[in-house]
This record gives structure tokens, sequence and C-alpha cells, in this order.
């Protein structure tokens, strides 16, 4: 990430691809994505996505890095425009809170762990 300013804009550059690393493996570089679009209830803004292939797993994906103060669908469109893929967290149906990990679905739709419990 790079941060510069000029005389009236604070200019924050963040790349949009990078190279996947392996500890195991030198020769093992391949580009990935490095910025995904992020929709969690009413925070939406732009992430990491955090490599993780090398331990065999799915790409995780960070905390926002920068809020978008906007409408989702502008958003959307945004991304779209920009070549950003976008990921949408589910929201509980009963208690209405993002649902980061594993969730049920219930007579409602989607249910959290806390709902389910109780």
């Amino acid at each position: 990430m790079e941060i510069t300013a000029n005389k009236t804009h604070l200019i924050v550059k963040v790349p949009l691809m990078v190279k996947r690393s392996n500890p195991w493996d030198d020769n093992y570089h391949p580009a990935m994505d490095n910025i995904i679009g992020v929709i969690a209830g009413d925070e939406i803004g732009f992430a990491y996505w955090i490599d993780m292939d090398y331990k065999g797993k799915d790409d995780q994906i960070s905390e926002p890095f920068l809020i978008y103060n906007g409408e989702k669908k502008e958003f959307k469109k945004l991304c779209k425009k920009l070549g950003i893929n976008i990921h949408e967290y589910a929201v509980c149906a009963y208690c209405y809170k993002v649902i980061y990990g594993v969730y049920t679905i219930g007579n409602k739709g989607n249910m959290c762990f806390d709902c389910k419990e109780n």
C-alpha cells in the first residue's frame, strides 16, 4: 500500500493483484486478486484477500480497510466497473446480525449459532 497526499486529497494506492507465496515451494507464485468488495449487513467496503492456498485452504477475507459510505446498489456497480469481486455475508433472519461463519436455515431463513441455541 502506498499513501501520499497532495494539497487537496489523500491518495491511497492498493495493488489489485499480488503473488501467492508458498514457504514449501519457492517456485509457486501465481497471481491472485488482492482486494474484494465486502457487504456485511450495513457495513460496505473493500477488504484484502488473504492467501491460504499454501495451507490447502480457501482464501480468507480481512476486515475492511476502506469503508464505502454509499448504497449497496451503487457499491455493486462500482465493483463491477473496477473489476473487483464482491462477497456478501449472510444475515440472520431472526436477530439480523451478520453471520461470518457457519449457519443453519430456520423457518424464517438464515439462522446464526446464537439464535439456534436459544
